[in-house]
């Protein structure tokens, strides 16, 4: 009699193996279930192991875009209140009366979870803001809104980031006379001025005769800052609905907190908003000249009469000293220890 060979040997040790697993797990037809050493489909021939989903790494939940994911130490992943929450291939473990679990290898521990911790909008990625101490994916569009920003290339093409905000770069100022009165522009922002009987806004300090935002309170949640206040990028804000509910000075971000106010205010918008014979340009009105005794004797502060050297016009027209010789638009345009003040680079 010949000797069995070595594939018939195989096939008869696999329907053995599917007879009992068949008669341990009840899988003699197609049937998906799992052990302590994975999860399996099984049929009459035999089993094969189904393979989890691929988890994709996460520094917090922000970042899991899968419905109801969440992010753990092993990944993202699946809250589940039981096995048939999870994806084939997973497990549910964890889950109690009234806590929710994770869904796993059925080899892998209990993961612990990652809901991206922060104190600052510097310790989230992509784009999240720290908001309560959890970094989360802001639902403000930043190419329309006043979302939260540390930087210009959070806001996108044609906004950058002013006093903390994303604003249409027509919002940054140049000269104090695109800021309205009371106020002065320095490094692309209108500040409020002050010292000499002027005050500052609420949650400011008065520092080099310019209103800047003072000490504020620290936070790591919400809980820290106090009912009617939000904890955002670390630091406790006012919560708003409306402009009606801050003070002078600051406005309503979309966020919903009363924020500085570094947006310049337009005197015109169109030529109908001066007087005859002026232009609107850029804001602010412009009276055509061709020499600068006609400027004077319009007013002296106007000393100037020459063609806009950032507006690139051909014409002229009276400006002031500091228009005249302008050589900056933002702090980056000076050198170091220096501001751009009313269009200027000054030392700070």
């Amino acid at each position: 009699m010949s000797r069995p060979t070595l594939s018939f040997v195989k096939m008869a040790l696999a329907l053995v193996t599917s007879a009992v697993l068949g008669a341990v797990t009840g899988c003699s037809s197609d049937t998906y279930y799992c052990d302590s050493n994975g999860c399996y489909y099984c049929d009459g021939v035999g089993c094969r192991a189904a393979e989890p989903p691929v988890r994709a790494p996460c520094a917090g939940d922000y970042q899991c875009t899968g419905a109801g994911q969440v992010c753990t130490d092993l990944g993202c992943t699946s809250a589940c209140s039981n096995d048939n929450d999870c994806a084939q291939g997973w497990v549910c473990r964890g889950a109690a009366a009234s806590v929710r679990g994770l869904c796993v290898r059925p080899t892998e521990p209990a993961p612990t979870p990652r809901p991206g911790s922060c104190r600052s909008n510097t310790d989230c990625t992509d784009g999240a803001i720290c908001t309560d101490g959890v970094c989360q994916r802001s639902t403000c569009n930043p190419l329309t809104q006043s979302c939260p920003c540390t930087a210009d290339s959070q806001c996108g093409t044609g906004r950058v980031c002013l006093a903390g905000s994303c604003a249409a770069q027509s919002e940054e100022c140049r000269f104090n006379s695109q800021c309205g009165t009371g106020r002065v522009c320095i490094n692309a922002t209108c500040r409020t001025a002050c010292g000499a009987g002027a005050s500052c806004p609420a949650g400011q300090v008065c520092q080099n005769s310019v209103c800047v935002d003072g000490p504020s309170d620290a936070c790591a949640s919400d809980a820290a800052c106090g009912a009617g206040r939000r904890c955002l990028n670390g630091s406790c804000f006012q919560r708003c609905s409306g402009p009606t509910e801050c003070a002078s000075g600051l406005y309503c971000t979309d966020q919903g907190v009363c924020q500085t106010d570094g947006r310049r205010r337009p005197f015109c918008t169109d030529n109908s908003q001066c007087a005859a014979g002026s232009q609107c340009l850029d804001g602010v009105c412009r009276r055509p000249c061709s020499t600068a005794d006609e400027c004077l004797r319009t007013d002296v502060a106007y000393r100037n009469c020459a063609p806009i050297a950032y507006l690139s016009t051909s014409a002229r027209y009276c400006q002031t000293d500091n228009e005249f010789r302008s050589n900056c638009a933002r702090q980056t345009d000076c050198a170091a220890g220096q501001s751009c003040a009313d269009g200027v680079c000054r030392s700070n």
